[in-house]
């Protein structure tokens, strides 16, 4: 991701604001050591010095607000580019699939979108603002400098860039353990969450404490890179401190020997020795925070390979657009009549996510609308496809009857092929069985049927609509699917059914829940439809898990009911 997409309004203000604090800590310089020489040298009694300190009391409360304003613009910049990338992530995860992520660890992506997100706030609020400012500033500084005496800013222009160059070199380092620091973080995480999730296998097989054990020097190896990371901050801190006091130090012993010479007066003089420190603080302050920069653009480049992570499904997703598109202008991909482009539908998903509880009601009518159009267009009868996936369809009265066809579809998992020429009808109202070895494409048919993958050759035809002219959002309504391993949500036992059907009645969920022989089991829980089923639903058998898939499955009372392995 290109640094300048995290970059918001807020931020450059913020770093504006910063600029505007230095500069009036250079004007509160020039005016104290007019001050000083008025009072001292030139003989002034306070109260001709009085309009200074006004000026200089204005400049402190100015310099005062511009730091608070810095402080909440460059919190509020993290705080939203946080939100965005979160959105984003979930977008594209979104996007990519459920299928494509199974080659992804759920603990290293949970570490990015969490702690890696999280550590772009210091990387937000501090580093990016002292890394503008540590250019910004010091240049200002020398050019009143220049003005006030030139000598002095010869000696600063030589010592800035040795400064530079010696928190690029130790920076270098910095940015390699902070980078492994994050790995391994992410590395952890994942292990973490396989072993919590694997501990009834582990306890089976004895190897629990072996794992523990793999946890311990995993979180040993992990501390030691912190303190790597933290002792290469500490030491470019350090040089930075050392040669900012050594190049002080050496403009002092020049600008004395100028004075005592008669050579430079006494308040530009002065204003020099004041303004020297602050010409390196912005350098030295970007040292301090070049670990928290380290760290928040590790995470940002685990949270760009994400964001721009190209896979097969992606690729194969933009050729059904354009196969999408080519049906349409066939006259093959008439939904009904109201069928939308793909970049409308896109501008009316952001749009979407902005509205309130009443938009929503509307978006869900309009959905069913669309249900209606679909299975009222141009398709003559009706499908139910389960593969042993058994598929069958539920049919309801008021629904016309839908036919599916695989025509000559192709698909492959890399190099390894699932599905060659598969071609079969599923018959309206009928259960259709998919019978074949561990490994014949019996899931990769569900997993077509229900757009989560597109075929690499072939057509899937609804009626005599292509499967890709149908948005697969509509079409996702239209179809209720009974995994393998039913996924079930920490909430109770209503709420994992409402997800199938938000709108559903008691009366609807205890229907479906006897349809699907599981009310007895739900009734005999200690909280009955509202008992807190836990996480994966791991208070609940195996069986029971999968009856309450198909409980949820029956109450959605979709078109095409997909059963894999049931």
């Amino acid at each position: 991701m290109d640094e300048g997409h995290v970059a918001s309004r807020s931020l450059h203000t913020a770093t504006a604001a910063g600029f505007v604090a230095g500069a009036m800590l250079v004007a509160q310089a020039w005016l104290l050591s007019l001050v000083v020489d008025g009072v001292f040298l030139r003989g002034q009694v306070l109260a001709d010095m009085l309009p200074l300190l006004g000026v200089m009391l204005a400049c402190l409360l100015v310099r005062s607000a511009a730091i608070y304003a810095e402080t909440v613009l460059a919190q509020r910049s993290s705080s939203r580019t946080k939100q965005a990338l979160r959105q984003a992530l979930t977008t594209r995860l979104i996007a990519i699939g459920p299928i494509a992520l199974r080659a992804e660890r759920t603990g290293e992506l949970v570490s990015t979108a969490g702690e890696g997100v999280e550590a772009l706030d210091a990387y937000i609020t501090q580093y990016r603002p002292a890394r503008s400012l540590s250019f910004l500033l010091p240049t200002f500084i020398l050019l009143v400098v220049l003005i006030l005496d030139p000598w002095t800013s010869l000696v600063l222009l030589f010592a800035a860039p040795m400064l530079i160059l010696m928190l690029a070199f130790i920076g270098g380092r910095a940015k390699t353990l902070t980078e492994r620091r994050f790995l391994e973080l992410r590395w952890m995480s994942a292990f973490f969450l396989d072993l919590l999730q694997g501990l009834t296998t582990l306890k089976l097989f004895g190897r629990s404490q072996e794992q523990a054990e793999t946890i311990e020097e995993v979180s040993r190896q992990y501390g030691k890179t912190t303190m790597e990371v933290l002792a290469t901050a500490f030491q470019s801190s350090l040089v930075m401190e050392w040669a900012a006091t050594a190049a002080t130090a050496l403009v002092a012993l020049e600008v004395s020997y100028r004075l005592m010479g008669g050579s430079l007066a006494f308040a530009p003089a002065l204003a020099v020795l004041l303004l020297t420190p602050e010409f390196f603080l912005p350098l030295r302050t970007l040292a301090i925070r070049y670990h928290a920069g380290a760290a928040g653009k590790a995470a940002l480049d685990q949270i760009d390979v994400i964001l721009r992570s190209d896979n097969n499904l992606t690729q194969r997703r933009e050729v059904a657009e354009v196969r999408r598109e080519g049906a349409r202008g066939e006259g093959r991909g008439r939904v009904g009549t109201q069928t939308q482009d793909p970049t409308q539908r896109r501008g009316d998903a952001e749009e979407r996510r902005e509205e309130t509880a009443e938009s929503t009601q509307r978006r869900r009518d309009a959905k069913t609308q669309r249900k209606e159009e679909l299975l009222s267009s141009s398709v003559s009868h009706t499908s139910s496809a389960s593969a042993q996936l058994c598929a069958f369809a539920p049919m309801r009265q008021s629904d016309s009857p839908l036919e599916i066809l695989f025509d000559n579809v192709r698909y492959s998992y890399g190099e390894r092929m699932a599905l060659r020429g598969c071609s079969f009808t599923l018959a309206p109202g009928q259960r259709t069985a998919l019978v074949g070895a561990t490994g014949a494409g019996k899931s990769t048919v569900a997993s077509l049927l229900l757009r989560f993958l597109e075929p690499d050759a072939g057509e899937i035809q609804v009626g005599d609509v292509p499967l890709v002219a149908i948005d697969p959002e509509t079409w996702r309504e239209l179809v209720a699917w009974v995994p393998q391993q039913p996924y079930l949500f920490a909430g109770a036992v209503r709420d994992n059914l409402r997800l199938a059907r938000p709108d559903a009645t008691d009366e609807q969920i205890v229907d479906a829940a006897h349809a699907a022989n599981a009310h007895d089991f739900i009734a005999a829980l200690p909280q009955g439809y509202a008992t807190p089923i836990g996480e994966q639903g791991m208070r609940l058998s195996g069986g029971q898990r999968q009856r309450l898939a198909i409980a949820g499955a029956l109450l959605k009372d979709a078109p095409l009911l997909i059963l894999d392995e049931p």
